[in-house]
């Protein structure tokens, strides 16, 4: 009996697929070398996802370049990043050169950023892409100046790298502050890669990133200017991050690990094969 129930149920599961692989387009795969035919009673299938995240995204840009804006300085930052994830550059410049404007005339707190905090976070902010942007357009002399521009705009703790003595990494400044809620972080998710992550256009925005690209960039473009000593000047300042500790979660005062050295190592790629030292 036992047998014969499981051969009634194989053929009932057999039917099962066999409909639900009718049903999909899928009973008459083609072979490899098989001429590929439409098949006319196969509908496309509806995306299971909307599009309303992004057409809300699409309306604040919108919003952002008429006469009269309500979008925060925060959401239009992350409109620009959208720009630059899809490498829509013109609008991306465009983009930009408005949230710059807008945090001039700033004078509000949003998701606890006071004005003054986004006015000084600003320049490593649209720097950042900014250099990134003119890198890939092939304009080194603008990627390069963008660069330094925004390095310079950088705390110098972020610069030199400072070690936090509680917890280790890196010390906390307001420039952390604004990149976090920029960021975002995700409580849904234990990962550390979800810190800085969970914004629309996924980019990584923690301040730490920042500032280690901008090292890397600038050791590039430097080296790319055949301005080799500036070069390792810049490469000198991404490798400090690697030299940085964290501390055990308990009690926050055992080494434990280096949290950028992987980070760093891999940003330095570019530098060091420009300047011929990586094989």
């Amino acid at each position: 009996m036992y047998a014969q129930t499981i051969q009634r149920f194989a053929r009932a599961a057999v039917t099962v697929a066999a409909v639900f692989l009718a049903n999909t387009g899928y009973a008459a795969s083609p072979q490899m070398g098989d001429p590929l035919t439409a098949n006319p009673g196969v509908k496309p299938r509806e995306a299971k996802t909307s599009n309303a995240g992004f057409d809300m995204w699409d309306e604040k840009w919108r919003q952002i370049q008429s006469t009269v804006d309500p979008v925060d300085w925060m959401d239009h930052f992350r409109v620009c990043a959208l720009k630059f994830r899809y490498r829509n550059y013109d609008d991306l410049l465009r983009c930009l050169d408005l949230f710059e404007a807008k945090i001039a005339k700033n004078t509000e707190t949003v998701s606890r950023i006071k004005a003054d905090e986004a006015r000084r976070a600003a320049p490593v902010l649209t720097g950042w892409l900014r250099t990134s942007a003119y890198a890939e357009l092939g304009e080194p002399k603008l990627a390069l100046k963008w660069a330094e521009s925004a390095w310079n705009a950088l705390p110098e703790a972020y610069r030199t790298t400072k070690q936090q003595f509680f917890l280790g990494g890196q010390t906390y400044t307001e420039f952390t502050g604004v990149s976090q809620m920029l960021g975002g972080v995700s409580m849904l998710n234990d990962d550390e890669t979800a810190i800085g992550r969970n914004n629309p256009a996924g980019l990584d925005l923690r301040a730490e990133t920042i500032a280690m690209s901008l090292a890397a960039q600038r050791s590039l473009l430097y080296q790319r200017a055949g301005e080799t000593e500036k070069a390792k000047i810049a490469l000198d300042d991404l490798r400090k991050w690697e030299g940085l500790k964290g501390k055990d979660p308990v009690i926050g005062l055992f080494s434990t690990s280096a949290p950028y050295k992987a980070q760093a190592r891999l940003l330095s790629i570019g530098p060091l094969f420009a300047m011929g030292e990586f094989a």
